[in-house]
């Protein structure tokens, strides 16, 4: 638990990393919705080679727009370059 005042953004790599360590666990995959995400979430999760889901506003960028919300597929794939450091 964290401390109900806590940013999600902030909780995230302590959760992530107390619950790999409580449950041994080798291969995560960490799915996380964009209040969650953070330049320092991306790096950290990449840097301890973390896989990684996360959810971004539809409208973030025009790859999304133009994949994403053309398609009538329940689930639409779609990965990107990160677009900044």
């Amino acid at each position: 638990m964290v401390p109900g005042n806590t940013a999600e953004s902030r909780a995230l790599m302590a959760v992530v990393t107390r619950r790999r360590e409580r449950f041994g666990i080798t291969r995560t995959c960490v799915v996380a919705n964009r209040g969650m995400i953070s330049t320092a979430n991306v790096r950290a999760l990449e840097d301890k080679g973390l896989e990684y889901i996360l959810g971004t506003r539809k409208r973030t960028t025009r790859a999304i727009s133009d994949v994403v919300l053309t398609s009538d597929a329940p689930m639409t794939p779609l990965i990107l370059e990160r677009l900044q450091d």
